[in-house]
């Protein structure tokens, strides 16, 4: 049977139609490349840190007034811890013996007969040849010599001279350290030397105890 002219005409267009489709379904499609302005923004993004993921993460249940309240009524209720005591709190006899148990002053007093007789013009002069010293051994030799023997050590270490009239006596003092004093008393002052301790300052005899104090 011979085609008509339209409907190879039909025919035609149906065959165009065909290579058309099938060029499309065989090219393969290409994913659109990103823009350099979205590729930079993504590689500047800085990874998240430790702290911003605390500050995400979410907080804990908070205490209530209830809670806080019943919190503080068990502390209150918690006894103090008490401190031990030795038992010197009260009891004064106690406390006496601790303090006499304390440092004391030793005082070795050269007798009368080997003192060297002396003026108050005498120790002022003394005084100034032995601050000229440098070392303690050094002084202790030059008033030695000028004075003679001290009227009293205390401590082994700390020399006294003493020259006394009817209302005042005179004193010059070697330190353990090199220094040297002189100073002018009343006629038998005492001194302090600890709270259960005095000395007399013109003869140099301590007094341990509190009179009246029972043991």
């Amino acid at each position: 049977m011979a085609l008509t002219d339209e409907m190879k005409s039909v025919l035609s267009a149906l065959g165009v139609s065909l290579v058309v489709l099938c060029g499309c379904a065989s090219t393969p499609t290409s994913t659109p490349a990103a823009s350099p302005a979205l590729a930079s923004a993504t590689a500047e993004a800085p990874a998240p840190t430790s702290e911003t993921a605390e500050e995400a993460a979410p907080e804990g249940p908070t205490q209530t007034a209830a809670e806080a309240w019943a919190e503080r009524a068990v502390r209150a209720e918690v006894p103090t811890a008490v401190r031990p005591s030795d038992g010197t709190n009260a009891d004064p006899l106690a406390i006496g013996d601790a303090m006499e148990a304390g440092p004391t002053t030793t005082v070795v007093v050269t007798p009368a007969r080997q003192l060297r007789p002396k003026t108050v013009r005498d120790l002022e002069e003394a005084h100034q040849l032995a601050q000229k010293m440098e070392t303690f051994d050094e002084a202790m030799k030059k008033l030695t010599v000028r004075l003679g023997k001290p009227n009293w050590v205390e401590n082994g270490r700390k020399n006294v001279w003493v020259v006394r009239d009817s209302t005042h006596c005179y004193r010059l003092v070697l330190e353990a350290d090199g220094s040297i004093e002189t100073e002018k008393v009343v006629a038998d002052e005492v001194r302090m030397l600890s709270a259960l301790s005095q000395q007399n300052l013109c003869t140099g005899v301590v007094v341990n105890g509190v009179p009246g104090l029972k043991h």
